[in-house]
Order: structure tokens, then sequence, then C-alpha cells
């Protein structure tokens, strides 16, 4: 009985440790493609990670978007994005569950992860 309790541990131990990292607010994955639109001025980023539909309510999940009517850090959340992109980087978004920008999901911070 004791063997089986230890696989059972084990087991879940390892699901949870190779599990993609995705929360309810925190989205954590590799880039895939960063860029932005000229004419909507709206950038956008997808990631090796879906985007789950309980992470916000917006109608479009399959990226991120964000742009300079949202935040006058647009350009610099750009440049963070195509630094982790290049250098092969994971990184965290934050907050991908408070609200919408022109119906795609969004996020309210990121980090470059080691």
């Amino acid at each position: 009985m004791l063997k089986q309790k230890l696989w059972l541990f084990i087991l879940v131990s390892g699901l949870y440790l190779v599990a993609p990292a995705v929360s309810a607010n925190q989205l954590t994955g590799k880039i895939n493609q960063v860029g932005c639109h000229i004419e909507k001025d709206m950038c956008f980023v997808y990631i090796d990670v879906e985007i789950p539909n309980e992470a916000s309510q917006c109608i479009k999940n399959d990226s991120l978007r964000w742009g300079p009517e949202v935040s006058n850090s647009a350009s610099v959340a750009h440049s963070i994005m195509l630094t982790a992109m290049t250098a092969g980087k994971r990184v965290t978004f934050g907050g991908v569950d408070q609200g919408c920008f022109s119906g795609y999901s969004t996020f309210i911070y990121l980090k470059i992860l080691n």
C-alpha cells in the first residue's frame, strides 16, 4: 500500500513539473511570433502556450494584443518580447484575465525568465 502511494505521489509530482505554466492570471512560455500592425496601432504576440478560454472573456484567444492607447509602454513591451524571442528565453505575461484589447486577450505586465 505504501509503495502504491509513493508511485501516485511521484506521478502527480511529475505531472506538475511538466505541465505548462498557466494560471488564471499568468501565462509562461516562449514567444513564437511578435509584431505590430501599422494601420491599426496594435501589436501582437503568439506564444507556445495555449491561452485558456477562462483566462479572459475576450472573443479572440489565439494571441495577446496591446497598443499605445492602453499604455505608453507599448513599445517597451515590444522590445522586451523581441529580446526574449531572440535569446530563446521564456516570458511570463501577467494579468491576462484582466481585460481585452480590441477583442483579443491582453496583459498587464511581462517579465523575461532566466
